[in-house]
């Protein structure tokens, strides 16, 4: 568990982390597997393939700690720091508002579906497709809003679709597809931990980025909140990083 406690520099603190631990122009790996072949001696049989290593970056925290915001000044920080391909999943199911953060269009342009128009987004347009066995990679290039060097995938409002249609499998569906695509996969959740989509963001993520303000109450909460990751979900520590914002400007 590692605290990060600044003002107004932690985005780049969070984005020269990354870097130091790799830098972004060697994200391939080199993967060695072994296998059986069909030999009547059925030996084993290795191989070395090249991998591309993905960064799947979840952003949770404490109530009103300016999650989205951050999560949109760090893709946008990743953005201009490399030609990495970048997603930004807004996996608020129930209250999801990167694109007005961002200002940009909630309804995806490329894809015509039949469904109520406060329903329209990114998320539910894969839901959808997915149900009908019509989702892929490609299919997810049309549901992304691209901006300025950014794909966003955007995010529900409907209590109906987050309680009654979203589920972890498509989520799992979606993950699978961005990451034979993008490089960077950031994750925009709920302040609600206790909604399935952010416990499964937090579980598959391989860094967590926790939020919280430099109060009392916001740091009694985030111990509160924490435990719970800790020793309910089995979240592993050492991928946690809390981010204590002591001043935050709206905007930062």
């Amino acid at each position: 568990l590692e605290l990060i406690n600044n003002n107004d520099v932690e985005i780049a603190d969070v984005i020269d982390a990354i870097d130091r631990e790799e830098p972004f122009a060697n994200r391939m790996v080199m993967e060695t597997n072994e296998v059986y072949d069909a030999s009547p001696l059925n030996e084993r049989v290795s191989y070395i393939t090249k991998v591309q290593k993905q960064e799947v970056i979840a952003i949770s925290g404490t109530n009103g700690s300016g999650k989205s915001t951050f999560a949109v000044n760090l893709v946008k920080k990743l953005s201009q720091k490399s030609d990495s391909k970048i997603l930004l999943i807004d996996l608020d199911t129930l209250n999801g508002n990167i694109d007005e953060i961002m200002s940009i269009n909630k309804v995806p342009q490329n894809v015509e579906l039949i469904m109520d128009e406060d329903k329209k987004c990114g998320l539910n347009y894969a839901a959808s497709l997915i149900a009908k066995n019509r989702f892929d990679a490609n299919v997810l290039d049309e549901i992304v809003i691209q901006d300025k060097g950014v794909d966003v995938l955007t995010g529900n409002v409907s209590l109906h679709y987050c309680q009654n249609v979203l589920k972890e499998e498509y989520y799992e569906t979606i993950l699978a597809a961005a990451k034979e695509k993008y490089d960077f996969i950031v994750i925009d959740t709920s302040s609600n931990i206790f909604l399935d989509s952010t416990k499964w963001a937090l579980q598959v993520a391989n860094r967590v980025l926790f939020l919280t303000e430099n109060s009392y109450v916001c740091l009694k909460k985030t111990s509160q909140l924490l435990n719970v990751l800790f020793n309910v979900w089995r979240i592993w520590k050492n991928k946690v990083q809390v981010v204590i914002r002591k001043n935050r400007v709206e905007g930062l």
